[in-house]
């Protein structure tokens, strides 16, 4: 039986507009599915926490919904 966790990446640009990416991780062995997400959702939160836009969120949960982790970065927009 496979594990699997899903990871959404979600961007707000600095026009408002939103973009969302699904990611997931999996395994036979739920200890490294688990594992596999935590990496997957910790990449998402390195790259938003420098990211350009004007916020940047990683949500983790199972496949029952439950949320397991979330994190979200606000970044000043700068107007030229």
């Amino acid at each position: 039986m496979i594990t699997q966790f899903y990871i959404v990446e979600i961007k707000q640009s600095t026009a408002g507009e939103y973009e969302h990416i699904v990611h997931w991780a999996f395994d036979a062995d739920p200890t490294k599915a688990l594992q596999k997400a935590w990496s997957q959702y910790y990449t998402v939160l390195a790259a938003a926490a420098v990211s350009e836009t004007k916020s940047h969120a990683a949500i983790l949960f199972n496949t029952n919904g439950e949320p397991i982790a979330h994190e979200f970065f606000e970044h000043e927009v700068v107007t030229e």
